[in-house]
């Protein structure tokens, strides 16, 4: 999966969690854009692993200050996940 078509996934979960009405584009910040509370950040990446069969770790949240890091984190465990199942 491209990261174009990730973000284009992503864009109805955020739009269902966060009443944001704009563009959401790779610089959107989730903090000062969407206004993510923690509670709305954690249904939130239970809405996202859920919809991409990934399982995203504890503590990476902090590293995810835009949509970008957002989508690549998601693009980086959808590919660790593809080469987990290809098997030997």
């Amino acid at each position: 999966m491209t990261e174009d078509e990730i973000i284009k996934q992503l864009r109805p979960l955020v739009a269902t969690r966060c009443e944001f009405s704009s563009e959401l584009t790779l610089e959107t910040d989730l903090l000062r854009d969407l206004h993510l509370d923690s509670m709305t950040q954690l249904e939130l990446w239970i809405d996202i692993e859920n919809h991409f069969e990934i399982m995203m770790e504890p503590d990476a949240e902090n590293d995810i200050i835009t949509i970008r890091n957002l989508v690549s984190l998601i693009h980086t465990n959808l590919h660790s996940t593809d080469s987990e199942n290809a098997g030997p």
